[in-house]
């Protein structure tokens, strides 16, 4: 299982309190361009970047350079990045 870290930059950004219970995200999807958690009530995070690395089922490198966040009925409520939202982890 891996778990979001809220970085110390995060200072009251909107985002933040997506990832205020990180421990209880769970890695679903990984590859060097896409890293998908599942939240409790089944909502996802879908990020998407470059050169992920991930160790045991925990991210430990690599450039965000999108995210969207999808409610648990598939709908996404927040987006950011270069290619708009990103996209359904299934």
């Amino acid at each position: 299982m891996a778990a979001l870290k809220e970085h110390s930059s995060l200072h009251a950004e909107p985002v933040q309190s997506a990832f205020a219970d990180t421990g209880r995200h769970i890695l679903i999807e990984a590859s060097p361009t896409l890293a998908v958690y599942r939240d409790p009530s089944g909502g996802r995070i879908v990020l998407t970047g470059r050169a992920f690395e991930f160790d045991e089922g925990a991210a430990t490198g690599g450039t965000v350079t999108g995210a969207t966040f999808i409610d648990q009925s598939g709908a996404p409520y927040l987006a950011w990045g270069p290619d708009g939202p990103g996209r359904r982890a299934g």
